[in-house]
């Protein structure tokens, strides 16, 4: 039961009577009330007031979060307050109450304002929307900074623009204010033009794809200008726009190409030029956001984990920790919360994810979890004292003290007993683990700009009674910081270190307290040593940070990531890794540690933001599904000779990163704003084992095809991925073949050249070739499946068949040693390859079945183009291939089992 302060308050409540008399009520009751916040831990210190005189203080609650009070009146209304929480009133009109409090909710954007483009003349609307506890009460609209007369925006949250010029264009954003802080939505850009083909006029770009090795061309390289249209948005005849959604997207598309032919070795290539850009309607498809959930350093799967975005699941892990769940194209940030639900070794985190204006389709995200430390037995009555951070046999850097007698149940009863305490420290000395800190290293600041953190170290504790059910902490816990690692690495004063706990909807840290200077020493004989002391109430957040304020200003750059062919990659991750001042280190290391780091994700040529200033310097990495990209050298960097020497540009191999220094520029690559002209850019490329460059005749979104189909022959016969549902333009399939090989393979590689069949209209067209080394006497290779492809020109006329189904033929060379086949499975067995025989040949040649036998691998995709993750999905397949199975398996990078299910056979010399 918990005990009670006993002060004794009369209120008395008058009431009126008959012809406005006024008699007084002097029947007194004792009201007896207890305080608890979300978690149901006891709130002390929380001030009673009435709600008619807030400002008198009639009681405060005592550490077990009771309070007590005499009245006078039938019902009391009372209003409870406390640092951190937001205010309670509630009607009391029994005995006794039990009042529950949240965390106060600095504003959060949960709508921000979309880039639009308008024609002189026109109107255009931009929508903002937020959240907070207590409520927002009012907003601002500002155009690059400088703020809107509110007659603009007389609702608040919806800015409209009349009539609008070429000198509205710029950047918009909005300000939502509420009595405990602000937040600034993300910026939005306008671009106005004078005529709706003036959108595309600069559209078209030089863009060059890599040919196959025996394609050499005049220049002695296999590149060759096929030219392109930067997909720019752009004001179509038919745009549709809700008054704050998205509506028909519009873009930059070509309008007009033409086909040339290429000549290699013993074969031709026709390969489609671009030579205009038009505006048209393009697709639009949501993020999806999936990957895989690990353990830090055992990298144990998170097995049916729970996947929390606002406070509600959205997701669970698979077996294999594997995920996946889509948010609509156009979102900006998701913070994810993932929770070990079942088997509890893995630690909650928070991982907050941002994207560029532009993205849309498939991300990949790679999710580490710490693993929870090893249970410290403690006893509740005694006041108990655990270090932390002994990284790499390095001294601790921290302390936690918890109080005694301080522990309640999951109800808010006390708790007396045994406790079982895991405390874990992401340690910036580790990168790895630091890395893996939930959160981002930012917070809000009064006025709503976003800060970025330094940090010292994030803390997460947990605790359970012997049977494994959750205690709590009533009281507050104290945290000691060793001033050395923070006087070593900042410049400031050391007490601007703060306690920040973290927002799980948000992913960003919010202020606490304070901390002090305090020095100790635990022996006589002992050093004395400066801590940094501070007092939080650790039930209340999932994690601790001590971080302060670096100063930084918020800069924009670009990025741009190309797979081996030279086509650009999207739903890749960059990571921003700052680190501490040249020169500075923690007493007794030699190596610099991370001082925040900041991931987004992004489609190539995407705009990121990080923090710059004349000291700052760190990393910049890109990354996908596992896979690193390799930064651009000298002139392949992406930035002139003038900005590598100002950045002090380098590349680095641990990490594989750039290794540059944040300045902003004029020209770039930092910028004050994004989706402004640069110059300079960050360039990274595929690594690669190989040195084939895959060919691919037409490799595009069908929904893209459809609309150049109206204006051009009917491309639908040349798309690379056939795909089922015709009129959803879904259900796709990526086929690989198997190859088995007896006899000698070193430098053994297969080409494998799949052309159109008899049904296509355009037969023994080349559609693309693929190449491969054998290993372990096996290859397997992708080409073109056989199936269903579109016929768009009668689609957008609604006459004739809307789709044609045609067989591949496919021809496979060896290529490096003399092959020829002994033999050829069953795919010669099969009707539309009866009567040929290719044993004996250097170079086989059949049509493909699209049943998944003989030899043949397929994988199906059951979403829209713009969905899948082709990378990914190709990876799979070639997964199923080398095993032998016929469906996806979670082992990665499986051996080659050439034997098992081969379409054929080569014997090699």
């Amino acid at each position: 039961m918990p005990y009670f302060i006993h002060i004794i308050v009369a209120l008395q409540c008058t009431v009126f009577g008959p012809l406005g008399q006024v008699g007084v009520i002097v029947t007194s009751r004792v009201e007896e009330g207890i305080v608890r916040n979300h978690v149901n831990v006891p709130l002390d210190e929380a001030t009673i007031a009435h709600a008619s005189v807030p400002y008198k203080t009639l009681a405060t609650t005592n550490k077990t979060g009771g309070f007590v009070l005499v009245t006078t009146c039938d019902a009391v209304e009372l209003i409870i307050t406390r640092a951190g929480y937001a205010d309670v009133t509630v009607a009391v009109t029994e005995s006794s109450v039990t009042v529950q409090m949240s965390l106060i909710a600095y504003p959060a954007i949960s709508m921000n304002p979309k880039p639009r483009v308008r024609v002189q003349g026109e109107n255009v609307t931009f929508c903002c929307e937020a959240y907070g506890n207590p409520a927002i009460s009012n907003y601002e609209w500002m155009k690059d900074g400088v703020l809107i007369n509110d007659s603009k925006y007389p609702d608040g949250f919806n800015l409209t623009l009349n009539d609008v010029t070429t000198s509205d264009s710029g950047q918009y954003k909005c300000r939502a204010n509420s009595p405990v802080g602000a937040v600034y939505s993300s910026a939005a850009l306008l671009t106005v033009k004078s005529s709706r083909s003036a959108f595309c006029e600069e559209a078209y770009e030089e863009k060059k794809i890599s040919l196959p090795s025996d394609c050499v061309q005049v220049d002695g390289t296999t590149l060759y200008e096929v030219g392109g249209c930067a997909k720019k948005t752009c004001r179509g005849d038919n745009n549709v726009e809700g008054l704050c959604g998205t509506g028909k997207k519009f873009c930059c598309l070509p309008s007009s190409e033409e086909e040339r032919t290429v000549h290699c070795n013993d074969y031709s290539l026709k390969v489609i030029i671009i030579t205009g850009c038009s505006c048209g309607e393009c697709s639009s498809t949501d993020i999806t956001i999936q990957g895989q959930v690990t353990g830090l350093n055992t990298g144990v799967k998170l097995r049916l984990g729970t996947i929390y975005v606002n406070g509600s699941s959205v997701a669970r892990t698979t077996f294999s920790g594997l995920f996946s769940f889509t948010v609509p194209a156009g979102t900006l940030s998701v913070a994810m919360t993932f929770e070990d639900t079942i088997f509890k070794t893995l630690l909650t985190t928070t991982r907050l994810i941002t994207f560029s204006d532009s993205m849309e389709g498939p991300v990949y995200q790679q999710i580490t979890m710490m693993e929870a430390a090893p249970p410290i037995t403690i006893s509740t009555d005694v006041e108990n004292t655990i270090s932390m951070g002994n990284y790499s046999g390095m001294p601790a850097v921290s302390e936690v003290i918890l109080p005694s007698n301080s522990f309640v149940d999951e109800s808010g009863n006390p708790y007396n007993g045994v406790v079982k305490a895991r405390i874990n420290m992401f340690d910036p000395r580790n990168l790895s683990s630091i890395s893996s800190a939930p959160g981002t290293f930012e917070s809000i600041d009064a006025e709503g700009e976003t800060q970025d953190l330094q940090t010292f170290g994030v803390i997460v504790m947990d605790f359970s009674d012997e049977s494994g059910n959750k205690v709590n902490i009533a009281g507050n816990v104290t945290i000691k910081l060793d001033a050395a690692l923070v006087e070593s690495t900042y410049s400031g004063n050391v007490t601007d270190v703060k306690l920040w706990g973290l927002n799980s909807a948000t992913g960003q840290w919010e202020e606490i307290g304070p901390t002090v200077v305090e020095t100790s020493k635990r022996r006589k004989r002992q050093t004395a040593k400066n801590y940094l002391v501070g007092q939080v109430q650790v039930s209340a957040f999932q994690a601790i940070n001590l971080d302060c304020y670096r100063g930084f200003s918020r800069c924009y750059f670009r990025t741009a990531v190309t797979d081996k062919n030279n086509i650009p990659v999207n739903g890749y991750t960059v990571r921003v890794m700052h680190m501490t001042y040249p020169g500075e280190r923690y007493p007794g290391s030699n190596a610099e540690y991370v001082t925040a780091i900041k991931e987004s994700s992004s489609n190539s040529d995407g705009w990121q933001y990080t923090f710059c200033r004349s000291d700052a310097w760190g990393y910049i990495q890109a990354f996908k599904s596992g896979k690193e990209y390799e930064p651009g050298i000298s002139s392949l960097s992406g930035l002139a000779q003038s900005a590598r020497s100002r950045l002090t540009y380098e590349t680095t191999t641990d990490p594989l990163a750039v290794k540059t220094k944040f300045l902003l520029s004029g020209d770039g690559p930092f910028k004050k704003y994004g989706s402004l002209t640069s110059i300079n850019m960050f360039n990274f490329y595929q690594r690669s084992t190989s040195n084939f460059a895959d060919f691919t005749l037409l490799n595009i979104d069908p929904i893209e095809a459809y609309e150049r189909s109206s204006n051009t022959d009917d491309i639908g016969p040349k798309l690379w991925y056939p795909h089922k549902k015709t009129l959803d333009m879904s259900d796709f399939t990526i086929c690989m073949i198997k190859i088995e090989v007896t006899g000698s393979s070193a430098n053994l590689s297969f080409s494998v050249r799949s052309k159109a069949g008899t049904n296509s209209g355009i037969e023994d067209t080349v559609l693309g070739i693929r190449q491969e080394y054998v290993e372990n006497s096996g290859a397997c290779i992708e080409y073109k499946c056989s199936g269903k492809f579109p016929l768009f020109k009668n689609l957008i006329s609604s006459t004739g068949s809307q789709s044609q189904h045609d067989y591949t033929k496919v021809t496979i060379t060896p290529v490096g040693r003399l092959c020829t086949v002994s033999w050829e499975g069953e795919i010669k067995s099969h009707d539309i390859n009866t009567g040929s025989s290719n044993i004996g040949t250097v170079s086989p040649e059949w049509f493909i079945p699209d049943t998944e036998e003989h030899g043949i691998y397929i994988y199906e995709q059951t979403l829209m183009y713009g969905a899948v993750d082709w990378e990914n999905a190709r990876e799979t397949t070639r997964n199923m291939c080398k095993k032998g199975v016929k469906s996806p398996s979670d082992e990665t990078n499986p051996s080659m089992n050439a034997a098992v299910d081969p379409a054929l056979r080569f014997t090699c010399i």
